[in-house]
Parts: C-alpha cells; structure tokens; sequence
C-alpha cells in the first residue's frame, strides 16, 4: 500500500508525513482498497469489454420468471403496513 492511498490516509487523520503515528489501519478500509485495486485489474484486461458485453446481451435476452407486475410492489408495501 502506498502512503497516497485511502486506507493510510484515513488512519493518519491529517498527520504530516513525517510524524509517526500508532493509529490502525482498518481491516474494511484494506479490504475496500483490495476490491478497488481487483476491479482495476479486471478491467485492464484486453477481454473484460467482451466479455461484459456479452453478459449484458445475454441477460436482456433472458426471459425472467421472477417479473413483477403493475402494482405488485404497492400491494405488497400496502399489505405490510395494515
């Protein structure tokens, strides 16, 4: 992890570079700047364009069972709060 990434910035609070300090960095911050850094990489690479093309073009095509129809959802929250 470099010193101008979020998770050693947000640990600091501020500080100056040179000060030392003993404040964690958090596991979630290190864990958020992992799946940054993951997304990063597959979307570098050469086919991930494609690839997520044909994902979006086949779930389009895909008939859903699972659709809801006109005033299901209204329904539904009228029903929760009687």
């Amino acid at each position: 992890m470099a010193h101008e990434e979020l998770p050693w910035k947000k640990a600091r609070k501020g500080l100056p570079p040179e000060a030392s300090s003993t404040e964690p960095i958090l596991l979630g911050d290190m864990k958020a700047l992992g799946f940054q850094k993951l997304d990063l990489i597959e979307r570098e690479n050469p086919t991930y364009d494609l690839a997520m093309s044909k994902v979006l073009k086949d779930t389009l095509a895909t008939e859903s069972s699972n659709r809801i129809f006109n005033r299901e959802v209204r329904d539904w929250l009228t029903s929760l709060l009687d």
